[in-house]
């Protein structure tokens, strides 16, 4: 597919040039995956948002990868929004101490995780993980470092059903 690029005129294409992956500006997110707000007391947290919103979480359980337990309430849009307590954290748990329960990260719905890494990695973009690990509800994340990202941590999702690893997902 050629290139589009852009003068006085309007788009024109440059038929000699090819984008490759290399090339592609930025992070192609398919969605917003969710909002995550760390908090102290998961049980307290998941009653008020419940109560607030009026529908149970839809998803419940141990991270041990990052020694948190986390708490899932699905929208009709496919977005969630995520409870996050530090179990063993240190860094959650020092997020806590200095900002109180409060929004933590924004996560971003792709694919191929791992080779977006290489390929934000190799551009210098600021990572806390080069490499995924796995996350909550088997999908596999990642972390950008807040610098990369205006001051906001940033979290990368390739979702299970979308992994490489799974052959129904091709």
């Amino acid at each position: 597919m050629p290139e589009v690029t852009s003068d006085a005129k309007g788009p024109t294409a440059n038929p000699t040039s090819t984008p490759t992956s290399t090339s592609r500006p930025g992070i192609p997110a398919t969605r917003l995956d969710h909002t995550a707000i760390c908090v102290r007391d998961i049980d307290a947290s998941i009653a008020l948002i419940e109560e607030l919103l009026g529908q149970k979480a839809a998803h419940k359980e141990f991270v041990p990868a990052q020694r948190v337990h986390a708490a899932f309430f699905d929208f009709p849009n496919g977005a969630s929004l995520e409870l996050v307590a530090p179990q063993g954290n240190e860094g959650l748990e020092k997020f806590l101490q200095k900002r109180g329960d409060a929004l933590h990260h924004l996560a971003l719905r792709v694919r191929d995780l791992d080779a977006l890494l290489a390929r934000l990695d190799a551009r210098g973009v600021p990572l806390i993980d080069k490499v995924s690990r796995p996350g909550a509800r088997g999908h596999k994340v990642a972390f950008l470092h807040p610098k990369a990202f205006g001051g906001t941590l940033l979290e990368l999702v390739e979702a299970k059903e979308e992994s490489h690893d799974d052959a129904a997902a091709r």
